[in-house]
């Protein structure tokens, strides 16, 4: 009986941290689709209206506008994996 009760419970255990996960994994999923919404929207006015709206908002060639261009390019990197989830 000892031994059921153990094993339930370890199931159960087991079952909260992948819930966890599950979470905080949605979590990055989503920020990551936003950074590449905004890169794709940002992109988006560069072809269409020639108006870059990162350099607009925190200056050419700033630091801040180089760490949104790096945060969008590794959530391009981190969708990519998402896609490839769509075929498994």
């Amino acid at each position: 009986m000892y031994k059921s009760n153990k094993y339930v419970y370890n199931i159960n255990k087991q079952r909260l941290i992948n819930n966890e996960r599950s979470k905080k994994m949605k979590i990055i999923n989503t920020i990551a689709l936003i950074l590449v919404i905004v890169g794709g929207l940002n992109w988006g006015l560069i072809g269409f209206f020639n108006f870059n709206l990162v350099d607009f908002l925190f200056g050419a060639g700033s630091i801040l506008s180089k760490l949104v261009y790096i945060l969008v390019g590794i959530a391009s990197l981190w969708c990519i994996s998402l896609f490839a989830k769509i075929f498994e």
